[in-house]
């Protein structure tokens, strides 16, 4: 269900198969190591698998149905005005058996230098044709012995589109989300040093709860963060 749109006409609802081809070219502008699109698919039903939309008073959208436009080992996941580390936070292997997040190189895309890293990567080339998705989150509900959590699986924006609060936005709303759905506690991972992420986090008061050795692909640790719904 689309809901109110923000300020600068952005509206965040929840992702259409015709949207993962959007979704898969965000991700693979994003990061070096991206989800592949099946991975996508997979979580299609995820109550938190979000898209944040725009769509300008003079474009036409593609329809849902049939326009042009139509991570997860136990590794797998901003505020436009000071810190948007979030707009990039990757699932390195969204096919591994364990089904978590993986922030793979997040931290080279911070409020500094957002978008500077991009040399060598395929961005999208207008998001209109991809029926104006211009950023997502996935994340999901999974039961717990009665106690349901929710779990930020993997978050980005389009490159052209930071630094607007999108990241920030898409998090608030899928932690709303999956609260609707019974998740008591949310949790996400973060590499230790990427303080801007952190920082972003803090804000939404997770905390951390205990380090993850070897998560990421080149051997770095991560932090579990979470909190209560």
């Amino acid at each position: 269900m689309t809901v109110a749109p923000d300020a600068d006409g952005i509206r965040v609802r929840h992702v259409e198969r015709a949207d993962l081809l959007a979704v898969h070219r965000i991700e693979r502008a994003a990061f070096p190591t991206p989800w592949p699109f099946e991975a996508f698919e997979r979580f299609v039903e995820a109550p938190g698998f979000l898209v944040a939309v725009e769509a300008p008073e003079d474009a036409v959208a593609p329809s849902a149905d049939g326009g042009a436009g139509e991570r997860a080992t136990e590794n797998a996941p901003g505020d436009g005005d000071a810190v948007d580390a979030a707009d990039a936070i990757d699932g390195a292997d969204a096919m591994g058996s364990t089904g978590a997040i993986n922030e793979a190189e997040a931290d080279s895309w911070d409020a500094a230098d957002a978008g500077q890293n991009e040399e060598g990567k395929e961005a999208p080339s207008n998001v209109i044709d991809d029926g104006g998705v211009v950023g997502y989150v996935v994340a999901e509900v999974t039961p717990n012995h009665g106690r349901a959590f929710g779990h930020v699986k993997d978050l980005a924006v389009h490159p052209d589109h930071r630094r607007r609060g999108i990241a920030s936005t898409l998090l608030e709303r899928a932690i709303v989300t999956v609260a609707g759905h019974g998740a008591a506690s949310v949790k996400l991972e973060v590499r230790e040093d990427n303080d801007p992420a952190r920082t972003l986090y803090r804000e939404f008061g997770f905390s951390p709860m205990r380090r993850r050795e070897g998560y990421y692909e080149d051997g770095e640790d991560a932090l579990v963060l979470a909190r209560e719904l």
